[in-house]
């Protein structure tokens, strides 16, 4: 884990936000998950948030529903929550 707002500029794939085309966009990720959100990206994952948690939570990552079979595909484990999202808790 690393302190708030030690972050790394990622490029991950934009689909969520009508406001922003769609297509790969640099983005700050926590500095300590920022590779393997990248590589989650990489695999064709859509991710909308994370957050390595700052000593104070477990770190996750937010998915994108239409990314699901691809989560099931690399073995990715998940939970959905409220909003439908799929949360996946990044393994220590």
């Amino acid at each position: 884990m690393c302190t708030w707002g030690t972050d790394k500029l990622i490029y991950v794939i934009q689909r969520n936000n009508p406001y922003i085309p769609r297509g790969w966009h640099l983005m700050a990720v926590d500095s300590c998950i920022a590779d393997y959100v990248q590589c989650m990206n990489a695999l064709g994952i859509i991710t909308c948030g994370c957050c390595c948690g700052h000593y104070q939570a477990p770190p996750i990552v937010l998915v994108e529903p239409e990314s699901t079979s691809l989560m099931v595909l690399y073995e990715y484990t998940y939970i959905i929550n409220e909003d439908g999202l799929l949360l996946h808790a990044i393994p220590h």
